[in-house]
């Protein structure tokens, strides 16, 4: 049986494996790879596989399947690991660089290389593992993603919805009416704004949510709660992972919708609480969704 080597990683908890395509000639269903080694307690256990592969078109290309070993064309938090790791394994030798989606070209930026942490792992060798493994380089990275622009034409989402936007619109889940938002943002999003987050609503209410049969294919729930002008509370129930810690371009996609509906601060920097840490989004001069957070490894091996 042929080995691979990995790098556990995570963004504010939504965790990682990443494999090298050059090393995994031998795959052939990166799909089945994927549902196998992020099962939790019987593998390694992720929310999904990142995987490097080199690009004629961008510094480099990321393809993203899900724990349930589906393809997604793109993930916010999964893209800021995916970019620490290429930088700490000097395949791309530049802080800002272009990075190859089914979702098209993102541009992300390493902001902090620095040593700032060393996470939550305290059993982790650092220094042993830093001299072996980083050549030199931090466990932990702020990176900036641009995620551009979002998309509200419901059949490019897609919804099934007869108006220019879906914003706003009553759905009714298993006998509540919920006020839902929906928009692409490199992946389909649902969001609902909430006086209180209950992680058990999230689960349930999530879980029907992503099926239901107005999102042809799918779609992520947000659960948001507004705490003031520049603060925003998320939890997520992602397509085809479940209930995560954060959600990179779902906490993205609440920032979109909070300031299109005006009941956040608007040209200002905006802080996105998760489970799993912290998040800040900003629109950049081009109207363009700027994602910044943390990006940590956590540990290597090989499988």
């Amino acid at each position: 049986m042929e080995s691979i080597h990995f790098a556990k990683m995570h963004g504010t908890g939504n965790d990682f494996i990443v494999i090298e395509e050059k090393n995994c000639m031998h795959i052939d269903d990166y799909g089945k790879l994927a549902k196998e080694i992020c099962s939790r307690r019987f593998s390694i256990g992720a929310d999904g596989l990142l995987i490097v592969f080199e690009s004629d078109e961008a510094d480099i290309k990321m393809s993203y399947y899900n724990s349930d070993g589906s393809l997604a064309k793109m993930c916010g938090n999964g893209m800021r690991c995916f970019a620490k790791y290429v930088y700490d394994k000097k395949i791309v030798n530049k802080t800002k660089f272009i990075v190859s989606t089914l979702a098209g070209m993102i541009e992300v930026e390493i902001e902090d290389a620095g040593e700032n942490t060393r996470g939550r792992f305290n059993y982790v060798d650092y220094e042993d593992l830093r001299s072996k493994t980083q050549k030199n380089r931090p466990l932990v990275s702020q990176v900036a993603v641009n995620l551009g622009k979002p998309v509200f034409t419901p059949n490019k989402i897609p919804v099934l919805h007869d108006g220019e936007r879906f914003i706003n619109q009553k759905l009714e889940v298993d006998g509540e009416n919920y006020t839902i938002s929906s928009i692409l943002l490199g992946v389909p999003h649902a969001i609902i704004f909430r006086d209180e987050l209950v992680e058990n609503e999230v689960r349930r209410i999530g879980a029907i949510i992503e099926r239901n049969s107005i999102f042809p294919k799918k779609t992520n729930v947000n659960f948001a709660k507004i705490i003031s002008r520049t603060q925003i509370r998320v939890k997520t129930w992602e397509r085809g992972a479940g209930y995560t810690m954060a959600c990179g371009t779902g906490a993205s996609s609440v920032f979109v919708v909070a300031s299109l509906l005006n009941i956040i601060a608007i040209n200002k920097e905006i802080t996105v609480e998760t489970d799993g840490g912290n998040l800040t989004l900003y629109f950049n001069e081009f109207e363009e969704v700027m994602l910044k957070g943390s990006a940590v490894l956590v540990f290597e091996g090989i499988i």
